[in-house]
């Protein structure tokens, strides 16, 4: 290659334009140079601040927005407040999501729907209208427009996840599955109060399965199952994971016994016998509670739950309680060690009389012969 070549050509990683006059280019084409590579000296980089240096900020200190967490990712809520057990969440505007929505805002809880599609919430709403209608033909509900009224404004819609911050129990409705339901609760545990009671609706998944990412409170969720219809129907079911607490489930069951409910305890075992109510118990049911609601004058909110009267995680209670039962149990063992080795030594000195006395009686029969 000549040496006018070289002079008409340039490596395309050559920092700075080519030494050819710029004038050989079409007047239509403007050159561009390429940009800088890692092995290419480029702008000067400034220096990294020394170690413990800490930036002054002149003036007031930002506003850093917090970020919503259902559009993704985990915020952790520094400093959470307990939240009212008579406020409630539910995640999920389906058909058990919108139930349970409407048979906690029948007695008087706030409830918090949530749902990240606005036509489900919208749709949900809907059906809870005609929910109340049919409750109010049906008997379960007396023909009163402004009580109707006031249960339907006890369902807040909302289609971000920041208000379980004012939940004291929050119930999980989402469709199963396992990746979606850890993720859920991964960001409620980094949102709500450690008091805070979450329990999930599934039967086809293990309760202890759901809070494995839970990182600040695993031990308060639990598994709750509402049977079908749910509206007046005393029956609910409570789940305890191994790894819950068991004032988890105390809470759980002093909420559910304020709105006229009846809990009861199953094992987490997605093979276990479950209840499910046939059409003509769901009929006996609604005769009886129609029967007592107009006895009692319709009374359906007693919800009047004080954070003193609720029982705490108190740590060191729990493990005196541990402690103490170690200690009754080693008393115990103690005591049936002391008493197998009474039985043995009783039975040994049985032993050894019966042997002094067959001697005795071959000595006699020797002595005879």
């Amino acid at each position: 290659m000549s040496s006018g070549e070289d002079n008409n050509t340039y490596s395309l990683y050559h920092p700075s334009p080519p030494p050819v006059a710029i004038h050989k280019l079409p007047p239509y084409v403007s050159y561009k140079p390429p940009p800088p590579h890692h092995h290419m000296k480029g702008p000067p980089h400034k220096p990294p601040p020394p170690f413990g240096h800490k930036p002054h900020h002149h003036g007031p200190k930002p506003h850093h927005h917090r970020p919503d967490i259902s559009s993704g990712g985990v915020f952790w809520n520094p400093d959470p407040k307990p939240a009212p057990m008579t406020h409630a969440m539910v995640i999920g505007a389906g058909k058990m999501g919108t139930l349970i929505a409407g048979e906690l805002a029948i007695h008087g809880c706030t409830v918090y729907l949530y749902d990240k599609y606005d036509k489900k919430l919208q749709r949900s709403l809907e059906k809870l209208v005609a929910h109340m209608k049919e409750s109010v033909d049906s008997g379960l509900l007396p023909n009163n427009s402004k009580l109707v009224d006031s249960i339907l404004a006890n369902i807040i819609p909302c289609s971000t996840m920041d208000n379980a911050v004012y939940a004291g129990v929050i119930f999980e409705c989402l469709p199963d599955g396992v990746h979606g339901k850890q993720m859920l609760f991964e960001r409620l545990d980094g949102l709500c109060h450690p008091t805070t009671v979450m329990a999930s609706i599934t039967i086809d998944l293990p309760v202890a399965m759901l809070g494995r990412r839970a990182k600040r409170a695993p031990e308060r969720i639990i598994g709750t199952r509402f049977l079908h219809p749910v509206y007046f129907i005393p029956q609910v079911e409570i789940i305890k994971p191994s790894e819950a607490h068991n004032i988890a489930c105390q809470r759980m069951g002093i909420f559910l016994r304020s709105i006229y409910k009846s809990p009861y305890f199953q094992p987490d075992d997605i093979n276990a016998p479950r209840r499910f109510l046939s059409d003509a118990e769901v009929d006996r049911i609604y005769a009886e509670q129609i029967k007592l609601l107009k006895s009692n004058g319709y009374k359906l909110a007693q919800l009047h739950i004080a954070e003193s009267s609720l029982p705490s995680y108190d740590t060191n209670s729990s493990t005196n309680n541990n402690n103490n039962n170690n200690n009754n149990n080693n008393n115990n063992n103690n005591n049936n060690n002391n008493n197998n080795n009474n039985n043995n030594n009783n039975n040994n000195n049985n032993n050894n009389n019966n042997n002094n006395n067959n001697n005795n009686n071959n000595n006699n029969n020797n002595n005879n012969n």
